[in-house]
């Protein structure tokens, strides 16, 4: 890498010569170069015309790539880029069109401003969009480029012509459910929400329950003051989780029955619809609190609870641990 820096110092020294000018025989031209080179080197490692020669022409085209590929960035992006964006954007472009990334930066940077180089440039893009007259009567074969253009279109339509025969028949199939729910529509049940929220008070959030703190810990996975304090945050959190009357001014369901419901699909992977026994809620209802709960949760407490622990919380939890027997 220290000595690709002097090959391109010696090539463009050899062209701004101010007494010869740059109109030298190749031979000539090459002998400067090689003469540079070597002086650059201190004697350490020579190097012969063939092999500045081959080595130049062969990274040579990797270099004009990657200086096409800077002037369509610098066109693309005109203001906000810095240099060292639009080299990482060119860094891009380069690797998209050959697999890999533009690895003789160091080479561009000492040229890409050169006047010589710029010429060179110029007259190879010259030379890549010259047109070439096509004798009358015969057809201009498609290009490269057009052939896969046109390739490309082929499968984009026939990947929309699929697509739209998908979405077509996903319509006529929402169509004709929607007219089986209208020719026979859901039964309704009305279930007994207000027994169901009194049964629940009277089994666990009465004075004296049914069942006892250590029955309630095992079925709610917490104990029942915890429960109570989320049930009372996700009431101010959202009007979700407060009892509303519905459209025929009928009491809907309490703020204990629909978080009942979350935690016991959340704590021991009970069915959303095994839940309406008890609860009287329906699946889509029990499924939708159970979304809300974790929601609300979320937002209400994990600013305090849902973050990485600190030393003081391990000690902590390891003495509560010890003192319960854990």
């Amino acid at each position: 890498m220290q000595q690709e820096y002097p090959k391109a110092s010696a090539w463009l020294n050899a062209s701004k010569d101010p007494v010869k000018g740059n109109d030298k025989k190749f031979e000539t031209f090459w002998k400067e170069v090689t003469d540079n080179f070597n002086k650059k080197g201190n004697g350490k490692r020579r190097r012969e015309i063939n092999q500045l020669k081959v080595h130049w022409s062969r990274l040579k085209s990797s270099i004009t790539d990657f200086n096409d590929a800077w002037t369509k960035v610098t066109q693309m992006y005109t203001s906000g880029y810095s240099d060292d964006m639009l080299e990482e954007e060119a860094q891009k472009m380069y690797e998209t069109r050959f697999g890999k990334r533009f690895s003789l930066v160091h080479w561009w940077k000492v040229l890409k401003e050169e006047p010589k180089w710029c010429a060179q440039f110029q007259e190879t893009e010259k030379e890549k969009t010259e047109i070439v007259d096509v004798p009358e009567g015969q057809c201009r074969p498609i290009g490269r480029e057009a052939a896969k253009a046109e390739r490309s279109g082929q499968i984009i339509d026939d990947v929309l012509n699929e697509a739209t025969l998908v979405i077509q028949s996903t319509i006529e199939g929402l169509q004709k459910e929607a007219y089986d729910h209208r020719s026979h529509p859901r039964k309704h049940i009305k279930r007994p929400r207000e027994e169901a929220h009194q049964k629940l008070v009277t089994d666990y959030f009465s004075e004296n329950p049914l069942y006892p703190s250590n029955i309630f810990r095992r079925r709610f996975r917490m104990s029942r003051p915890l429960f109570l304090r989320i049930v009372e945050a996700l009431g101010q959190w959202s009007n979700y989780f407060t009892q509303r009357v519905d459209a025929v001014n009928r009491q809907g369901l309490s703020p204990l029955q629909k978080c009942t419901a979350a935690i016991r699909q959340l704590a021991t992977g009970s069915a959303a619809d095994e839940l309406d026994e008890y609860l009287k809620i329906g699946e889509t209802t029990a499924m939708e609190a159970m979304k809300n709960f974790v929601k609300g949760v979320r937002d209400v407490f994990g600013e305090r609870y849902l973050r990485r622990l600190t030393m003081e919380d391990l000690e902590r939890l390891m003495k509560l641990g010890e003192r319960r027997g854990d």
